[in-house]
């Protein structure tokens, strides 16, 4: 499995990923954008959770911006996850049909982002990733669920316990992303739990889970 950390570009970081061959990535979105490097695997985001969160409107303009940027660097990211609408079914629905388009302009794999009420007969034929979205609750219950009907899933916002990776890996996700892993820098908790994940005969004495 990997972890994407959002928001991470450090030197130390950077050296976990290369020490972890496909482990270790990026996931990268309009509000946070860092210019993809050919060392680090990278997926596309579309901060559709941040504009919700903030309660203001999804920014069409600043997703095509970074779809641009990315194209013109010339490194192809593992998918781009197409604009969804949080928690909301329909809304994700009618999304997918609107901008799916475009963003299959670009020629990389598809991310459908599953939401509150969705079965897999709702994910697109030709989603390549199904990213599990939604709200906290509904998401961990059904996790499962995505992993039995699809062979590549990602899951957002897992959040920085170690507990938490183990279980998404044993459900046998591809992916998942989060923004705290190094938010109190390379010796703080948060990594030293995605530390302990790397490499659990080494760390795991440091940890209280």
């Amino acid at each position: 499995m990997m972890v994407m950390c959002c928001n991470h570009s450090s030197k130390a970081f950077v050296e976990l990923v290369i020490a972890n061959p496909g482990r270790l990535g990026w996931l990268i979105g309009p509000i946070h954008f860092k210019q993809p490097r050919k060392e680090v695997p990278f997926a596309l985001d579309n901060d559709a959770y941040i504009h919700f969160s903030k309660g203001t409107d999804f920014d069409y303009i600043g997703w095509l911006a970074l779809l641009d940027k990315v194209k013109r660097s010339k490194l192809k990211p593992l998918w781009v996850a197409v604009p969804d609408v949080v928690a909301d079914r329909a809304g994700t629905l009618a999304s997918w049909k609107r901008f799916a388009p475009v963003a299959r302009l670009y020629e990389w794999p598809l991310a459908f982002v599953v939401q509150d009420g969705m079965t897999p007969r709702d994910v697109p034929k030709d989603a390549a990733v199904v990213f599990v979205g939604g709200s906290t609750q509904w998401k961990w219950r059904n996790i499962p669920m995505w992993c039995e009907h699809f062979q590549r899933v990602h899951v957002g916002r897992c959040g920085t316990s170690k507990w938490k990776l183990d279980r998404l890996q044993v459900m046998g996700v591809e992916s998942c992303d989060g923004s705290g892993w190094m938010r109190d820098t390379i010796a703080g908790r948060n990594a030293r739990q995605l530390l302990a994940w790397l490499d659990p005969k080494t760390h795991q004495t440091e940890l209280t889970l």
